[in-house]
């Protein structure tokens, strides 16, 4: 799924739209299967194309840390930042990142502090995450790394639409 999702993010980077809601709720199965994902509620979608974004919006377990932090921001990466917290919570059927309270979600998200990895968890998908999970935007995967990356190249997984 993680592949179809970056794949259809690459896609709307590529028209200059930013979703910056991506999480688990916006997410369907499109097939009986259960094989094939799409995004859905683009509610705070924008057509932004190189240009830096002012709204805080979007799930705050999912928010990177530039929105977290009331700066102006560029939307593919808030995406993708997304993208690592949903791998993160589809590996260890738990979010990426908690508090008790917001403020203590977005020190912690301010500070990539996700939770522990699962010794389950293969290398390439630890690294793969934390290669979405970068505090720095401009250090973190845009869509066609993530595509790229060993973890997805690897796994077999079904073709998008």
């Amino acid at each position: 799924y993680t592949q179809q999702l970056a794949d259809g993010l690459r896609h709307m980077h590529s028209l200059g739209v930013v979703h910056r809601d991506v999480k688990p709720e916006n997410v369907l199965f499109t097939d009986a299967s259960q094989t094939r994902v799409k995004l859905c509620d683009f509610g705070f979608a924008k057509v932004c194309h190189d240009k830096r974004c002012k709204t805080m919006c979007g799930s705050p377990q999912y928010m990177a840390p530039e929105v977290n932090g009331r700066e102006t921001y560029l939307g593919a990466p808030v995406d993708l930042w997304a993208l690592g917290a949903l791998a993160y919570e589809v590996l260890h059927a738990g979010a990426a990142f908690r508090g008790s309270t917001l403020e203590q979600l977005s020190i912690r998200i301010l500070k990539a502090s996700h939770e522990p990895f699962s010794s389950a968890i293969s290398a390439s998908a630890k690294s793969f995450i934390r290669s979405l999970l970068r505090v720095d935007p401009t250090t973190r995967l845009a869509a066609d790394g993530a595509l790229s990356h060993e973890w997805l190249t690897a796994a077999a997984v079904a073709p998008t639409a």
